[in-house]
């Protein structure tokens, strides 16, 4: 019953709401780029923007933020950082993200 509830706060606010809300200028358009178990992804104004679909999926994204963040200043490469924003009325509920590179 828990994650019905969690499931339906993730899918009940409109996209428009959640990009105005990061801040975006109101004419850039997001373009959906896919589905997956966990989130929804879209590209809007060349930053990725996830949104993830139930509660486990948020805790995943926390998690994937934090092991990249500590990778980071170990490799040589370029590792994703993601900056993980609440969204909106149900605020615990939602969570995106933007890659930049650390």
């Amino acid at each position: 019953m828990k994650d019905e509830f969690a499931r339906q706060s993730f899918e009940s606010m409109p996209l428009a709401e959640i990009v105005k809300g990061l801040g975006f200028p109101p004419d850039v358009q997001p373009m959906f780029v896919g589905v997956g178990q966990n989130n929804r992804v879209y590209d809007v104004g060349g930053e990725i923007l996830r949104i993830p679909l139930h509660a486990e999926a948020e805790r995943a994204l926390e998690r994937e933020a934090r092991v990249l963040a500590a990778l980071g200043p170990l490799l040589s490469t370029d590792v994703p950082r993601l900056k993980l924003r609440r969204i909106g009325t149900r605020c615990s509920r939602f969570i995106v993200d933007f890659r930049d590179k650390h």
